[in-house]
């Protein structure tokens, strides 16, 4: 693998160039728990509609509305309960959380060397859509230079490096810190994340790493004309579900719910850096 190059500083890169190449696709990864180098590696599929994204064991699920899962104010229920999985061990731990205004993920575009840091509050249901928590979500992204990169042994040439860093801080607890670093391919997308969850709930502290690669033989489509990128900018609202528990915390899979193309945030304008 080839380190990281260097980019000039003025440099202002279309990450929507980076998407792949259709507003609807599923793909297939490979997890590994970089902690555990002998550790069984498990598949982990990703689906991506217009409207929102599925991955893990929501990855069949289609995103309308998760609105309609969360009370509203004044309500001592919501519209209809979300159908939470069951882990292998039975365990069914879920959460919502609403991001006001919506949370970027990626914006459409970003500058070289310079930080784009965004911010939202906060607020936590649990997985029966009552409140629980009110807090902040701050997240950093950096674009660190190009990279050519391995994933699954197809090796991908001058793959964008983004660096990331996601805090949320919950009134009196938790707290769950997340750094990934991304690849993106030109008209492919990621093919590989490194993803770092370190959590603080009372007395018990997880700290996972993962890395997720892309699974060989996905071949990108060809865009057509009038192609859109999908709205990958900004999260309203994310569904959780956790299929083991602290100290060993692990994501089992998470339904996105993207914000509207003018929604505050929407638009991936940076607050700040």
């Amino acid at each position: 693998m080839e380190s990281v190059r260097e980019v000039q500083s003025a440099a202002t890169f279309t990450l929507t160039e980076y998407f792949p190449a259709s507003a609807h696709y599923r793909r297939a990864y490979l997890r590994r728990n970089l902690r555990l180098p002998d550790g069984a590696v498990t598949p982990f599929a990703r689906q991506l509609n217009p409207c929102g994204l599925g991955d893990g064991v929501f990855v069949d699920r289609d995103v309308d509305d998760l609105a309609q899962f969360i009370a509203a104010p004044g309500e001592a229920e919501p519209v209809q309960h979300l159908d939470w999985p069951v882990s292998d061990k039975g365990c069914t731990l879920g959460v919502l959380m609403e991001f006001d205004p919506p949370l970027v993920y990626l914006p459409p575009t970003i500058y070289a060397n310079e930080a784009a840091v965004f911010q939202a509050g906060l607020r936590v249901y649990d997985r029966w859509g009552h409140p629980l928590r009110t807090g902040t979500a701050k997240r950093t992204i950096r674009m660190e230079g190009y990279e050519t990169i391995e994933a699954d042994g197809v090796v991908y040439e001058v793959c964008l490096r983004l660096a990331a860093e996601t805090h949320i801080r919950l009134r009196w607890g938790p707290w769950i810190d997340v750094t990934e670093y991304l690849w993106l391919a030109r008209g492919v997308g990621e093919v590989k994340r490194v993803e770092r969850i370190q959590a603080l709930a009372f007395l018990f502290y997880s700290d996972v790493l993962c890395a997720y690669e892309l699974v060989a033989g996905q071949d990108p489509m060809v865009r057509k004309e009038g192609y859109r990128p999908p709205r990958m900018a900004a999260w309203a609202r994310v569904a959780i579900f956790v299929d083991r528990l602290l100290p060993r915390l692990r994501v089992g899979g998470i339904l996105v719910e993207y914000a509207g193309p003018d929604a505050p945030g929407a638009g991936g304008h940076p607050l700040g850096s």
